[in-house]
């Protein structure tokens, strides 16, 4: 069997010309033109296209035989299944089994086979491998063969719509998610006529089978089609290949179908992060949403790997005829325990189809159902009319939005769309009524915080798990060996799958085994039975053993990413081990719950080794890399230079600054250097110089004085190659000083060059031991223990004490503080989140009296140094806490770590935040997951908002990524003073525009922070904000409110969806102002774009059709396993921390810059004082400081729309919109070749402001040197108007930076 190849020379011309000489022959239909191939990959999907997978022994043989088993009957209603399916019922079972090698036979020279594929139903990752096992087997059998792939589902068979799939068409599609080779489609072969032209079209173009890849409704659309076959005598077998997401077609012969195992790690990941991001700020409870419709295998399976504290299960729901109300007091129960703990945070999840699960519900879904079937209106007025009285009490009671959802569109099945229905938010609902009435008994006093995630289409087409694209493949070549034989009627069935691939045992059952009877659209039709979770069955029975515990206990499990590589790689789900192995031999470690203890509002509870996954265990292992300076792993073996003294960026603000910040205004920079060997930035720094001054980059052997060459060899090997006879003068000039390289001389620090005073130099001793307390600010961040793991390691050469404050920054106030040792830390190296210590929030003292608190815990702790690790607002509020320390005579050094996901405290000191590139990373993952199912579907229009508060930096960094058809910048929208309607109209013009062309589909990012961006509803908001602030009334009214707006802002907000009108009226922070992450704006933007599409398609502008899905990204990533990358950049910023607070350098941010770089080795460190990156916005921040002054602060990073990474944007935004380039990034890989990735930002911008920095001051220098007295006149003549050009321009742009 010939492997899966790196993409090969196309065969294209060959398969038409073949296939157009039996069209002439049979009046066949014409293939459709060839599609637009995938031509865009990450690094990661190049990687799994080039790698094949593994394959079962049997499959490998010369001479594979079919073996007949038992003959096997129907599932339930037998004599009704045999009477529908008189010549393919009772089939028996077949085993593909290795034959006697026929070395008579040459390889290739089997008969050709011509075979169609079919992909039905929605996505489910793997479908591509299925494809291409067929593929190479009939291939493998003669060269001449032909794999026909059918276009958007079903329809394309009857249709006789198809492309031809050759080596280069299928090679770029191998090892990746999504159905988007031939698109698919939930539409089915029913009709008398639709029967007759599938049967029509294949003898047309004589296919000797038919591949059908599809869920249980797909697989009985294969069985009937087979039985039409037979019973006409038409010669294409039909054989299915199990698949769905939602693991509900399965049996003793189907263990699992492609898809459900790809789809629960993609979930089990997300939702780990949740419990990671829950842990650290303890103050939400997580409502988790996950797809399963009619059966709960999912949330099963994710509830075993993540162990949360309550799962529901929908056949649990139905069996113990549990009502609404039973299912509310059970959550109930669960909260109040936990209250009465001090845990006012939880996780719950719960499928879909729940709801349907619920009796009083069941009974409402199936009248529903009916009433929808027999005609009756999808509106309120009209289904009252006809409901049952018990069902129109049900009905009455919902509350208004739940009404709507089960009204929506139907399925092409005639079902109610559950994944619509926000279950979650009903359960929310009643929990908080119930919760209320007992807090009235004092029965509770708990406060209860829901955050509401549905997981779904992010999980369904993503890069197949190493399991699902070895199973997949398979299916494949099993698939092809079946139609080979001659066989029909059957599925794929793989068995012994959670053993070695090479083990594995391939054959086929036939469908019908499957069936039994069931109602559909009021009628008994013949359908395969869903597999259910069983009440006895093992999965479910751990979960029932363990619920207790999970329920009080915090036993939350972080499975992570997906892997790819390395000993994590081929896991096998949960589900299909218990299912399959002794439960001895099942990878399910014990329950091992946190300890506990209580500190202040805070629970402190250290993780035990034994609930980390096999990811994260794997992940403690991994050895940081670190830069050049910070080899020797402790502070004493660091020197630490000082540079020049700095300054605030603008000239206006700087007699300010002198005021305001007397003791620490005017800092120098430090310099962070090994005490071993040359900084191996050096080598970067001189390449700089030489493509600055735009010639070739030299390597150091060239202009070196260490080759034994003569300076005069060296004048003239370089006399020749330059005519400037300055340049060359100044390279003489360069060549003479001493007996060094003359650039690295240059390069050096040298302190004040005028006043010629020696380089003032720091480093520790290992005999002083310092006290430092780390605490963590703001929002969680992945690569926060890392910044701690680095400041311990490094503080332990001088056997120092490092405390970590719990609780954030309220522990800081509290002094409520651990003890960080090597113990503690043992399971947090490398991991999410921030619950080692906890977090608060992030806001500052900006009065006396609470700078005085955080003054007397230095005092009490006797703390030489504080550690903070945050965005802008900690480093504004520690720029002031050090000014304050200082006047006070406080001897606690104060030092910042930058970290945020949104990447707000990045300027030109800082290149990148701690965990911005894991979240981007994450979110990347998803975008890509979720644009790819969209485009398989081609129905439906993503509308994804990206979390980042007001500035877009990580809608641009995943636009970078995955490239989206558009993406709408805050920053650009503000530029170009954007209104409402000319957003919309953008997004309207794109949907158009596609639709034209035939794509219905796309996929648009939209940032957190559009609706501030947005004058007219930022004037709004501004309104809301203030009235809120002057209010007493804590509950104000939509209608209150409005009646107090401007009257243009009052009818913007009352034509607004009265769920958007609610979230900015009453969604509110602490200080009144409106809380931007509860506005979908997503949702809102399609509210006002499906007006306009409207508003065209009446004017015969557009005749497309749109279906948008609105989600949000935000909690997903915060509290991810974080990358290699910034593993290794907060370890060395902790480090980088510690060797400033052990020097005594206050009011310093540490930095890392050269991050571009492959090697971390070469990345360069230093410190940064905090008042250098100051400034004043005199239109956005006039909050005071607690002496009364206009407060400074550091200002938050927006999207550069003169920067590199934009104008690539700009570059790419029409052949993005038109086209479907998306590319997937894949989840975070941790081994392998893809594992050492770098921001994209980074990556476009290329600049290094530090050594830019160095560079000018050395070719200053230079020049000076060059222009002592004795030069000639014409030198000092060049140089002096070159220098006073420069310093006009200089002047200038000051000036215009300033205003």
């Amino acid at each position: 069997m010939p492997a899966m190849s790196a993409p090969a020379e196309s065969s294209f011309s060959s398969s038409t010309s073949l296939l157009s000489a039996l069209n002439n022959q049979s009046g066949a239909p014409k293939p459709l033109p060839r599609p637009e191939v995938r031509s865009t990959f990450s690094a990661l999907q190049k990687h799994r296209l080039a790698t094949p997978p593994k394959i079962p022994a049997v499959l490998k043989a010369k001479n594979v035989q079919a073996v007949t088993k038992e003959a096997l009957g129907a599932v339930a209603d037998h004599e009704q299944i045999e009477g529908l399916f008189p010549t393919t019922y009772g089939k028996p079972r077949i085993e593909l089994e290795a034959g006697p090698e026929d070395s008579d036979l040459p390889l290739g020279s089997g008969k050709a086979l011509r075979v169609g594929v079919v992909l039905s139903g929605g996505q489910a990752s793997g479908g591509h491998n299925v494809i291409a096992g067929v593929y190479d087997y009939i291939k493998s059998q003669n060269p001449a063969s032909v794999l026909l792939g059918f276009a958007n589902g079903p329809k394309g068979v009857y249709t006789g719509k198809y492309y031809v799939i050759d080596d280069s068409f299928m090679d770029a599609y191998r090892n990746t998610g999504g159905f988007d080779a031939l698109g698919s489609g939930r539409n089915k072969i029913e009709s008398a006529e639709e029967f007759a032209g599938a049967k029509k079209v294949c003898e047309s173009l004589a296919l000797d089978g038919l591949v059908v890849i599809g869920g249980d409704d797909s697989n009985t659309n294969a069985a009937v089609l087979a039985e039409y076959f037979a019973t006409h005598n038409c010669p294409t077998r039909v054989i299915g290949a199990p698949k769905t997401i939602d693991g509900d077609l399965k049996n003793e012969y189907i263990p699992v179908s492609f898809g459900f195992d790809t789809a629960c790690k993609t979930y089990s990941e997300l939702i780990g992060n949740v419990m990671l991001d829950c842990l650290s700020s303890q103050k939400y409870y997580h409502f988790v949403r996950l797809m399963g419709r009619s059966a709960s295998h999912i949330a099963l399976e994710c509830a075993l790997q993540t162990r949360p504290n309550v799962t529901l299960i929908s056949e649990e729901v139905e069996a113990k005829h549990l009502s609404l109300s039973q299912v509310t007091h059970s959550l109930v129960n669960t909260i109040v325990e936990r209250a009465k703990q001090g845990k006012h945070y939880g996780v719950i999840l719960l499928p879909e189809g729940i709801i349907e699960f619920i009796p009083e519900f069941q009974a409402l879904m199936h009248e529903l159902n009916d009433l929808m079937a027999a005609g009756v209106a999808n509106n309120e007025e009209a289904v009252m009319q006809e409901l049952s009285f018990n069902n129109r009490a049900v009905f009455s009671y919902l509350p208004a939005n739940i009404k709507e959802q089960l009204l929506l569109d139907r399925d092409p099945h005639g079902n109610v769309q559950v994944a619509k229905i926000e279950t979650e938010k009903l359960l929310a609902g009643t929990i908080e009524q119930e919760l209320e009435k007992i807090r009235h008994h004092g029965k509770y006093a708990g406060v209860f915080q829901p955050q509401f995630h549905s997981f779904g289409y992010e999980g369904r087409a993503g890069l197949p798990s190493e399991f699902d694209s070895n199973y997949c493949y398979s299916l494949g070549l099993t698939a092809g060996n079946l139609i080979g034989k001659g066989l029909t009627s059957l599925m794929v069935s793989i068995t012994g799958i959670c053993g070695p691939v090479e083990d594995w045992n391939c054959g086929g059952v036939p469908l019908t085994m499957m069936m039994n009877m069931e109602k559909r659209h009021g009628k008994l039709k013949p359908v395969i039975r869903k597999a259910l979770v069983e009440l006895e069955g093992k999965p479910l029975q751990v979960l029932m053993k363990r619920r207790d515990k999970w329920a009080v206990d915090d036993c939350y499990r972080a499975p992570g990413p997906i892997q790819f590589d390395g000993p994590c790689s081929h896991e096998v789900n949960l589900t299909l081990q218990y299912e399959c192995l002794p439960e001895s031999e099942v990878q399910d470690p014990p329950d091992v719950p946190r300890p506990m203890t209580r500190m202040g509002d805070y629970m402190f509870s250290p993780t035990p080794r034994a609930c980390l996954s096999s990811v994260q265990v794997h992940r403690l292992g991994y050895q940081n890399r670190v830069p050049h300076a910070l080899r020797e792993g402790t502070t004493v073996d660091v020197r630490v230079v000082e540079g020049e003294a700095t300054q605030c960026v603008f000239s206006k603000d700087r007699g300010l600054m002198s005021r305001e910040f007397p003791r620490t205004y005017g800092l120098p920079m430090v310099h962070l250097h090994g005490t071993l060997g040359e900084p191996a930035s050096l080598s970067s720094s001189k390449k700089k110089l030489q493509q600055l001054r735009g010639g070739h980059t030299k390597s150091k052997s060239s202009f070196s004085r260490t080759n034994n060459r003569s300076i005069a060899e060296e004048e003239n090997d370089i006399s020749g190659k330059i005519s400037d006879p300055f340049i060359f003068a100044d390279l003489k000039s360069e060549l003479c000083i001493g007996e060094m390289d003359g650039v690295s001389h240059l390069l050096k620090r040298q302190g004040s060059l005028s006043s010629k005073q020696a380089l003032t130099t720091h480093q520790a001793t290992a005999e002083k031991s310092v006290t430092v307390g780390v605490v963590f600010c703001g929002r969680q961040t992945p690569g926060g223990h890392n910044v701690v793991a680095g400041l311990y390691d490094y503080l332990a050469g001088s056997n120092s004490t490092l405390l970590g404050f719990v609780g954030g920054i309220d522990g800081l106030y509290k002094q409520q503080t651990v003890l960080v040792t090597s113990e503690l830390l043992s399971t947090y190296r490398n991991q999410g989140g921030l619950d080692m210590l906890g977090r608060s929030h992030e806001k500052f003292p900006d009065t006396l009296p609470k700078m005085e608190g955080f003054k007397d815990a230095c005092v009490a702790l006797k703390l030489d140094g504080l550690v903070f690790v945050g965005g802008c607002r900690t480093a504004t509020g520690v720029a002031y806490l050090t000014e304050y320390l200082k006047a006070e005579s406080v001897p606690t050094v104060c030092t910042v770590v930058p970290a945020g996901i949104d990447g707000t405290l990045t300027n030109q000191f800082v290149e990148s935040t701690v965990g911005f590139h894991t979240a981007c990373q994450v979110y990347s993952e998803l975008v890509g997951n979720t644009a790819i199912d969209g485009a398989s579907a081609k129905k439906y229009w993503m509308f994804l908002r990206l979390m980042g508060s007001d500035v877009s930096n990580i809608a641009l960094e995943v636009a970078l990524r995955s490239a989206p058809n558009m993406i709408l910048l805050a920053e650009d929208v503000d530029a170009s003073r954007m209104s409402l309607q000319e957003v919309v109209r953008q997004v309207a013009d794109l949907v158009t525009a596609r639709a034209a062309r035939g794509r219905n589909y796309g996929t648009v990012l939209i940032p957190e922070g559009l609706v501030l961006s947005i004058p007219e509803i930022a004037v709004l908001l501004h309104e809301i904000d203030s009235l809120s602030i002057e209010s007493e009334d804590k509950d104000l009214t939509v209608e209150a409110v409005a009646k107090h707006l401007t009257s243009w802002s009052a009818a913007l907000l009352l034509s607004m969806p009265l769920y958007i009108q609610v979230q900015m009226t009453k969604k509110r922070h602490s200080n009144k102002s409106v809380q931007l992450s509860a506005i979908e704006t997503e949702r809102l933007l399609c509210h006002f774009v499906e007006a306009e599409l409207s508003r065209r398609k009446t004017l015969g502008q557009y005749n497309g059709s749109f279906s948008p899905v609105c989600s949000f990204l935000g909690y997903q990533a915060r509290g991810s396993l974080p990358s290699n990358f910034d593993c290794n950049l907060g370890y060395s910023l902790g480090g980088t921390a510690a060797v400033l607070v052990h020097n005594g350098l206050s009011g310093y941010l540490a930095t890392i810059t050269g991050l571009k770089g492959k090697e971390e080795e070469e990345w360069k460190v230093a410190g940064v004082p905090l008042t250098a990156m100051l400034a004043l916005d005199d239109h956005k921040h006039h909050h005071l400081a607690y002496n009364g002054q206009l407060r400074p602060h550091v200002p938050v990073k927006k999207v550069d729309l003169h920067g590199a990474a934009y104008k690539y944007l700009v570059e790419k935004r029409r052949e993005w919109g038109m086209h479907d380039m998306y590319e997937n990034s894949g989840p975070l890989q941790f081994d392998g070749t893809t594992a050492d990735d770098r921001p994209a930002t980074v990556v476009e911008e290329d600049r290094d402001y530090l050594e830019e920095l160095e560079v000018l001051h050395a070719a200053l220098h230079q020049v000076r040197r060059a222009c002592r007295p004795g030069c000639s006149s014409a030198l000092l003549h060049l140089a002096t108007k070159s220098i006073l050009t420069l310093t006009d321009v200089v002047s200038m742009m000051d000036e215009v930076a300033s205003v």
